[in-house]
């Protein structure tokens, strides 16, 4: 079994979900092993980043625009009908992708698994399905506050150059990102 196989990414998740939630929103969210229900047809925003080193890979956080509404309406005083979606929950689901892939990436690298994040990009709809192809690993983890579901996935592929490095493992390699299909 390879050392990322021994990564502990739940453990990793759940830590960063549970206490940004805590922290950042005031709210208590907790981890579920019940598979939440389809988000086909329901309004609802991922937030989304790659990430790319001696591990490559997704990471998503996806939220229905209900509960987007009750975590920014939390977070700026405001009652959840005044909340923009496309404004405010923009804002606030970037900020939490960035939190917890940030929490991610630096997990990984601390267990000798260097990689870079690339910036959210948020995706708004009803009908649409995130995917990432050729990964290893696809991982989906849910959490619930109230009647409120987090989805937060992570797909995930080791990957070496031909010398068996990829080359982020220096500070000043970690702009460049080889073996990486943009």
């Amino acid at each position: 079994m390879s050392a990322i196989e021994n990564f502990d990414l739940q453990g990793h998740i759940s830590a960063s979900v549970i206490e940004t939630f805590a922290t950042m929103l005031t709210l208590e969210i907790q981890p579920v092993d019940v598979e939440p229900p389809p988000g086909s047809g329901v309004a609802r925003m991922v937030g989304t980043l790659n990430f790319a080193g001696n591990v490559s890979g997704i990471f998503n956080v996806q939220t229905t625009i209900d509960f987007g509404r009750l975590m920014a309406s939390g977070l700026l005083g405001m009652e959840p009908e005044e909340v923009d979606p496309a404004s405010d929950i923009r804002d606030l689901l970037a900020e939490i992708t960035n939190i917890v892939g940030g929490n991610l990436k630096s997990a990984l690298n601390d267990a000798g698994h260097a990689c870079v994040l690339s910036t959210p990009s948020i995706t708004y709809g009803s009908d649409f399905t995130i995917k990432s192809l050729s990964m290893d690993r696809f991982e989906r983890f849910a959490f619930q506050h109230a009647d409120h579901a987090l989805i937060v996935e992570v797909g995930r592929k080791v990957v070496a150059s031909a010398d068996g490095c990829t080359g982020v493992s220096s500070p000043e390699a970690m702009s460049r990102v080889r073996d990486v299909n943009v």
